[in-house]
């Protein structure tokens, strides 16, 4: 059991790290912060600038794009797309939807969830996509997607892509809404039934490295695209972000990167101990050496919860060692930092050393001694 529970602890982590990320939160913490009201006062603001900017001023929303589709809903015949009629249509490749998903039923159920929104979005608007097009969003085999539809055709769902034999048309009944209050009418259980019908940008490059048997390379190519973009706009992706982007766990990311040793991937977590990012640990030691909570720092600063321990604990640790009488040289060999992230901690212990911070300090000298540094086994 402890595994299991340690993996659904980590993905809700994870879910409220990027939901602290969306517009509606980061409404709500710049009106709470600028305007000094109650949170209360600030969600109902938010809410009310979020309606006003889709209902006015955002042509897509957050998450969208606009997609050559092929035109027409009912255009099942499978050709090629020399000779089909195309439209431009509105997808919403990414959706909050999609965090509470992964949050309540994991990574697998938001994959099928974003499926079929993308498919019922091309639908609403009299267009209809085919498998080429949805290994664009969906980075899995073509057989994988199939097997997601299958899922959803057996149950009656009505979810139409260009090339599906007649068979599978002839199982399509409704859309997923009217199936899934139809079903808790007839009694079956709420969390089974969102379970069941999982309910709650597009590079010209990429269409030559779909692939119907694999989505790796598209995958990675991914990876490079995101991850360099947000560098070069002075922000960094964290890996749930990436998962998120990509609609698949953040092991699968991890694997990637194993992947490629000699490729630098300005992911966060790299970042964070290059130039002048390690700002982070300037804001996250601050937040928390003024009493803040991990919750509310993770709240605050976008990391995850995992990310902000990290902190708080290298820091605990760098102190433990420098009361100790540790030299710097060698708290970077113990604790296997670089020098700057260390010469960082060190700066931060000297610029908090007053006698307001005695408490806070106090809790770090414990939590060094909780968790002290595993040595080394001697080859």
């Amino acid at each position: 059991m402890g595994r299991p529970t340690f993996f659904r602890q980590r993905i809700l982590t994870q879910a409220s790290s990027l939901e602290s990320k969306g517009l509606f939160n980061y409404l709500v913490s710049e009106i709470k912060a600028r305007r000094e009201v109650s949170l209360e006062e600030a969600v109902l603001i938010a809410r009310d600038v979020q309606h006003y900017l889709k209902k006015e001023h955002l042509t897509r929303q957050p998450g969208q794009i606009i997609f050559p589709a092929i035109n027409g809903r009912e255009s099942y015949q499978k050709r090629s797309r020399r000779y089909q009629e195309e439209k431009e249509i509105t997808l919403s490749v990414i959706d909050e939807e999609d965090i509470e998903l992964m949050a309540e039923f994991g990574i697998f159920v938001m994959q099928k969830g974003r499926l079929a929104r993308l498919i019922e979005e091309a639908y609403f608007q009299d267009a209809i996509l085919d498998g080429p097009r949805l290994l664009l969003f969906i980075l899995e085999s073509h057989r994988g997607i199939r097997s997601h539809l299958k899922h959803f055709w057996e149950q009656g769902v009505l979810l139409p892509i260009a090339g599906m034999n007649i068979e599978n048309r002839q199982l399509m009944q409704e859309l997923r809404p009217v199936l899934a209050v139809k079903r808790y009418l007839e009694g079956e259980e709420l969390d089974q039934i969102r379970k069941d019908m999982a309910i709650s940008t597009i590079d010209p490059k990429d269409l030559d490295l779909a692939d119907r048997e694999s989505a790796k390379e598209l995958r990675w190519a991914r990876v490079l695209r995101y991850t360099t973009q947000a560098r070069y706009q002075g922000a960094a992706l964290t890996q749930p972000d990436l998962a998120l982007l990509l609609g698949i766990s953040t092991k699968a990311i991890q694997t990637l990167l194993k992947e490629h040793p000699d490729v630098v991937v300005p992911t966060r977590g790299l970042v964070a101990d290059m130039g002048p990012a390690i700002s982070h640990a300037d804001k996250i030691i601050g937040l928390f050496m003024n009493g803040y909570t991990e919750t509310e720092i993770t709240r605050r600063t976008g990391h995850s919860y995992d990310s902000v321990e990290n902190y708080i604990l290298s820091y605990a640790r760098v102190v433990y060692l420098l009361e100790k009488g540790m030299p710097a040289p060698a708290i970077r060999k113990v604790l296997g930092f670089s020098r700057k992230l260390v010469d960082k901690y060190i700066s931060l212990y000297r610029e908090y050393s007053g006698p307001d911070y005695a408490f806070m300090f106090g809790k770090l000298r414990r939590l060094a001694e909780a968790h002290p540094v595993k040595k080394k086994k001697e080859e």
